[in-house]
């Protein structure tokens, strides 16, 4: 049903398909997709006023959106089950995505889902949402790894809200695993179901070459640093993916506005390419 992740684990988080009826009743909204239930680090269910908390994964996406939540919902973890089991003072994965999470999570390590680069806190960005909070509390990982995507190397958003996290978590500190422009797979879930037994090598490289962030970095500055980690990669690609990827640095170049350094470092790759 989805890449990277059995079957097996699906049920057991209790994701289903639902037709437009039952999204209706559910999340607010009369299309059919896959229903992603929420639940606290007990398993009990996240309520959200007077119902369970839920997502849902589109079957037919429209206008680039593929999830939908009830209108007047807040931001909330995804918690894949058992992860109050795992060990104590490990590596936590925060990575936009609930089935990134249980991919992590399936393959042994500690990871919860949010719903975009900045749902790891509250409205306002001041403090962590109560579900990543209970998990920080009973696993007191030594490390969090601020997981993105492929394309995250472009975007100067993600930069934003890492820096925002280390804020928020110091002293643990925070590390941005990354998979490289042309690792055959966008996400984790993608590369998982790509490298099959070979997954676990793969992500512990990538671990351990990540790219650690301090509170007090300048989000400029490290969009800038994971820019330069990808050229390369960027340069190799072809077609319409180094179209598209030249497409978006030219955004990430425009994004830094007065920033001098970063649009002249971008301004001077995109010259050359």
């Amino acid at each position: 049903m989805r890449p990277g992740i059995t079957d097996e684990t699906l049920i057991s988080a209790r994701i289903r398909r639902i037709n437009a009826d039952e999204a209706k009743e559910l999340c607010g909204i009369a299309e059919a997709g896959l229903l992603l239930p929420y639940q606290n680090i007990d398993g009990s269910p996240i309520l959200d006023g007077w119902k369970s908390y839920c997502r849902l994964r589109l079957e037919n996406p429209k206008d680039g959106k593929k999830y939908h939540q009830a209108s007047g919902t807040s931001v909330h973890a995804y918690l894949p089950p058992g992860i109050d089991q795992l060990q104590q003072g490990g590596d936590l994965s925060i990575i936009e995505g609930e089935f990134k999470s249980l991919a992590l999570t399936e393959a042994g390590y500690a990871a919860i889902g949010i719903s975009g680069f900045f749902g790891f806190s509250a409205k306002g960005g001041e403090q962590l949402v109560p579900e990543l909070l209970a998990v920080i509390q009973k696993l007191k990982p030594n490390r969090i790894l601020f997981c993105g995507d492929t394309d995250t190397s472009l975007n100067h958003q993600f930069s934003i809200a890492a820096t925002r996290l280390a804020k928020l978590v110091y002293p643990t500190r925070v590390l941005l695993p990354r998979i490289p422009m042309d690792a055959g797979g966008k996400g984790v879930d993608d590369c998982r179901a790509n490298k099959g037994a070979d997954f676990k090598d793969w992500w512990q490289a990538r671990v351990a070459c990540a790219h650690e962030v301090k509170p007090t970095d300048e989000p400029p500055c490290l969009a800038m640093e994971l820019f330069e980690r990808e050229q390369s990669a960027i340069t190799n690609l072809s077609g319409w993916a180094r179209e598209d990827a030249v497409r978006r640095a030219v955004k990430l170049a425009a994004s830094f506005n007065s920033h001098r350094y970063g649009r002249k470092r971008c301004s001077i790759y995109l010259s050359k390419n």
